[in-house]
């Protein structure tokens, strides 16, 4: 249990090396979201090496997202009073308890639960530089790159 007077939480994956100074996260307004995370690289910073793996450009997906990016999890904040007020955590429970019973679903839980009900809960999307990897955003992303995450390729 947290205690109540904890505002925010921010986590970052261990296996990410981070640039600059995380206070800026910590500082940050994420508008009264209870969530923030990044995109994916997208567009002109994505690795187009990486383009056909991006599963969340498939029509079942874009339908979730309705027009959102798809966020990655290796770095992300909580702001825990608006998560309590929105009650963020009974609904992620209640939709993973349906989406569980197949198992197709749900590959990823820590990022694809936040970014499959978005249009519920929505995520505030961190800038991009605050997260590079280089399986899916390309070279000339990196020099901007607050963290750098080293995450799997797909290939």
């Amino acid at each position: 249990m947290f205690p109540q007077n904890l505002s925010k939480i921010i986590f970052m994956d261990s296996d990410q090396v981070t640039r600059t100074n995380a206070k800026e996260l910590w500082t940050l307004d994420i508008q009264n979201h209870s969530i923030a995370m990044t995109p994916f690289c997208t567009n002109e910073n994505m690795n187009k090496d990486t383009e056909k793996y991006r599963f969340w450009f498939t029509e079942s997906w874009q339908y979730a997202l309705n027009g959102h990016p798809y966020h990655i999890s290796a770095l992300f904040i909580v702001d825990l009073n608006q998560f309590r007020k929105d009650n963020v955590g009974s609904f992620y429970r209640d939709t993973y308890d349906g989406l569980s019973r197949d198992p197709n679903n749900i590959a990823n839980l820590d990022q694809d639960l936040p970014n499959y009900v978005q249009r519920t809960v929505p995520i505030f999307s961190l800038p991009e530089e605050w997260l590079w990897c280089e399986s899916w955003c390309n070279q000339h992303a990196k020099s901007k790159a607050k963290t750098i995450d080293l995450c799997n390729n797909p290939i």
